[in-house]
């Protein structure tokens, strides 16, 4: 219970850090890539890396993964920090539910040594599904996705659960649907 209610208050204390269409187009539906592991994906987009640190499988069954933020220092500022944690985690669980099969994940997020304390938090993948249909107005995990070069990348949606000025419902509005502290 301690654990929870401590959970809860660092979630919320990110959240306030960060105070205050999007349709998808035919041409951009993609149908994600899909893998057998979270490693398998995470070597594949490039975005997180086992050999740097910056991604670790902490349990397999149920799925356990940590992300350590690579783009931003102490320096940076808690409310910069806290971005940058809701946008991890939400990878963590958009980039898996897309990418593999996993029906549950949690992820942790490590920020810089010496600022804000870390984040973990546990999805299921049902509820990630609601919360984008509701909130994005898209059907699956492939409409988060726009392939361009090769690549498969966030959709216009997407963008706009993960960055505050690309329209409603903004980063902290979208991660605290996804974690049920909205």
């Amino acid at each position: 219970m301690k654990h929870h209610f401590v959970a809860r208050a660092a979630m919320l204390l990110l959240a306030g850090l960060l105070g205050g269409s999007g349709l998808v187009h035919a041409d951009d539906i993609v149908k994600p890539k899909q893998f057998k592991s979270v490693d398998q994906m995470v070597e594949w987009t490039n975005d997180y890396s086992a050999e740097t640190g910056t991604f670790k499988v902490l349990k397999r069954s149920p799925l356990h993964i940590q992300l350590k933020l690579w783009s931003v220092v102490k320096e940076s500022g808690d409310r910069v920090i806290a971005e940058e944690m809701f946008r991890a985690l939400q990878w963590g669980v958009f980039r898996t539910f897309a990418h593999t099969n996993a029906k549950q994940v949690t992820v942790t997020v490590i920020p810089p040594a010496g600022s804000i304390g870390m984040l973990t938090e546990t999805v299921t993948r049902e509820k990630a599904l609601v919360v984008i249909q509701r909130l994005l107005g898209v059907r699956d995990f492939g409409d988060l996705l726009k392939e361009r070069e090769g690549h498969q990348l966030w959709s216009d949606a997407m963008k706009r659960c993960r960055f505050s000025d690309y329209g409603a419902p903004g980063l902290k509005e979208c991660t605290l649907a996804l974690v049920d502290k909205e």
